[in-house]
């Protein structure tokens, strides 16, 4: 009987001691998947909060991970290890399908985007023309406003080249800061046809 009840004993120590080792291949999978992911500029680019989150899941299964390497082999236990470690591997490919439904999304508004600039600059171009006729607008302000124009022109082709070429984040912001100007062109010269008008 004492014999036995030994052997129960080292056979629960050998258990706790077996039980005891860090989920390694969860923590390569994950390791794997978050590395993946910070070398994919789409993931960088379109899920940057993610990809944040993700780095400091492991962040804390490195802390983890240390907390109970000093630990005694019989004190140590690694469920929240594992359960990190299945948390960031996760996160890691939520990251990776993100970034590519919001690469499409940017994708479908920016084409269409760019499309309503390319018409909207003759547009304004004709407002300038106009107002070049209203006595009391000067000539270096249309001067003025013809090289803004020119200049829209000139970076809404930089966000169709960045479009085309597959960069539809950047090419996005260039065609919002070329309407935002536009507009601001358009303000200044409705402007310039009051005050001539007064």
């Amino acid at each position: 009987m004492r014999r036995l009840r030994t052997l129960v004993v080292l056979s629960a120590a050998l258990c706790a001691l077996s039980c005891a080792k860090p989920p390694q291949a969860d923590i390569d999978a994950a390791r794997a998947a978050l590395e993946a992911a910070a070398r994919s500029a789409d993931v960088v680019t379109y899920a940057p909060d993610s990809l944040r989150t993700v780095q400091e899941t492991m962040s804390d299964l490195q802390a983890e991970l240390a907390a109970q390497a000093k630990r005694s082999p019989l004190g140590r236990g690694y469920e929240k290890a594992k359960g990190l470690a299945v948390q960031a591997l996760a996160g890691a490919q939520a990251a990776v399908a993100e970034a590519a439904a919001a690469k499409d999304q940017v994708r479908a508004t920016t084409g269409p985007l760019i499309a309503a600039i390319g018409e909207a600059i003759p547009e304004v171009e004709k407002r300038l023309w106009a107002a070049r006729r209203v006595r009391g607008v000067k000539a270096d302000f249309v001067a003025a406003r013809a090289q803004d124009i020119a200049q829209a022109r000139v970076s809404l082709t930089d966000a169709q080249k960045d479009f085309d070429a597959g960069s539809f984040a950047a090419a996005k912001a260039k065609a919002m800061a070329v309407r935002a100007g536009l507009d601001a062109i358009d303000g200044r010269i409705s402007e310039a046809v009051r005050l001539a008008r007064k």
